[in-house]
């Protein structure tokens, strides 16, 4: 017996009942709205924990989506818009795939300030890349209200050339 089709549908009706109540939620009057007007919608709706000693400089240790819509973006890499993919420099390489990870956000009317985790794979990681790393994620996200963020080193990507490739998670704004 294949238990795959009944698993792959217990987990969509598991995301939709969690996208219902994050809508319900969403719907919901906010006792504490007038702490939120000073905020962007973005971080009225997502909300960072950090627990004393657990804390990572640049990352939240999790966030948590206080209401909106979610939206899962694929692995983006270093491709141009011609289907190019740049030279193997990690930097060049990041900062393209930061760029097709804005382009997706921007159409479905949110931004990086959406985003509520990223995902980097880097192929062949060594520790001493990450200040490049991070210098470059630092000027796609909000150094001050960061995503939860994970760094995982791979033995291959899709193309011999591809050094990174980032997936995310972003929550949309009510208006999106």
């Amino acid at each position: 017996m294949n238990l795959f089709p009944r698993r792959a549908t217990l987990a969509a009706l598991g995301l939709l009942a969690a996208n219902a109540l994050a809508t319900a939620h969403a719907q919901t009057p906010n006792p504490d709205s007038d702490k939120e007007t000073s905020m962007t919608h973005a971080q009225a709706m997502l909300r960072p924990i950090n627990p004393a000693g657990a804390v990572i400089p640049g990352i939240s240790q999790a966030v948590v989506v206080e209401h909106g819509r979610t939206m899962y973006l694929s692995g983006h890499v270093p491709m141009t818009a011609d289907g190019q993919v740049l030279p193997p420099d990690l930097e060049q390489q990041l900062d393209q795939v930061f760029r097709n990870l804005d382009a997706t956000l921007a159409a479905a009317g949110a931004s990086s300030r959406n985003l509520a985790r990223i995902t980097i794979y880097v192929r062949d990681f060594q520790a001493d890349q990450l200040p490049v790393i991070r210098r470059a994620r630092d000027r796609f996200i909000d150094p001050e209200h960061p995503p939860a963020s994970a760094l995982i080193g791979v033995a291959e990507l899709f193309h011999p050339d591809v050094r990174v490739e980032v997936d995310a998670v972003a929550i949309l704004p009510p208006d999106a």
